[in-house]
């Protein structure tokens, strides 16, 4: 059930099945909303991963600033 919220080290796999039919050229929204009420979006092509430790990466940038 989205939106999902997830604490520290929790990781998702997120599976599409039928009647969904996407393409490569298709793209998943990711919209990550922090503790600190940042927001931060990117698409991905659903061929492209999504890299190890992006969460983190993000949440560190959000940070420093």
């Amino acid at each position: 059930m989205f939106p999902l919220v997830l604490t520290r080290g929790n990781s998702v796999d997120v599976h599409f099945h039928d009647p969904y039919k996407l393409s490569s050229h298709d793209e998943l929204l990711l919209e990550i909303t922090t503790t600190k009420d940042q927001s931060f979006t990117k698409h991905f092509r659903l061929t492209q991963s999504i890299p190890k430790g992006y969460l983190k990466q993000i949440v560190n940038e959000a940070n420093v600033e």
